[in-house]
């Protein structure tokens, strides 16, 4: 997953003390995602760096993952992530194939770990871990620095 998070289009939320970075598969329409975004504050003073992949559960011909692209190819994607999590605003218009494309590579990279439900959080920093649901920003510092030693 990292070469990939390396070589895809994310959207990051940088920690100004970041100690640890996570990706994590996101859903606009997902509970557990919004609550982890709205918190997204929380973990950057935590010094957890996040980059969003999405993932719409609903498949990738869905309504979700056509907004997903909006997002993703917004003129500012992580203002319309935002947005889209805090009040189900998006983006207008329509997404060209080259967004639709970004939201098919990262369905298909978590086709190959055990994503069982969204949020899955994958380390990027340390050993590598995968997470599902949502974790507070202290039990995820505490279960990296657990694997750190």
């Amino acid at each position: 997953v990292r070469s990939f998070v390396d070589r895809t289009k994310v959207i990051e939320y940088k920690s100004p003390q970041e100690k640890y970075s996570l990706a994590i598969f996101t859903d606009i329409t997902c509970g557990f995602c919004q609550k982890l975004h709205h918190d997204i504050d929380s973990y950057l003073k935590a010094g957890i760096t996040i980059k969003f992949l999405a993932f719409p559960r609903a498949g990738l011909n869905s309504v979700v993952a056509n907004n997903m692209a909006k997002i993703w190819c917004a003129a500012d994607p992580a203002k319309a992530l935002t947005d889209a999590m805090n009040s189900s605003n998006l983006p207008e218009g329509r997404p060209d194939d080259k967004c639709s494309d970004i939201i098919k590579s990262h369905y298909q990279i978590a086709s190959t770990i055990p994503l069982q439900g969204t949020p899955t959080m994958v380390t990027l920093s340390g050993k590598p871990q995968v997470f599902t649901g949502w974790l507070s920003p202290d039990s995820i510092v505490k279960q990296m620095e657990a694997s750190a030693k």
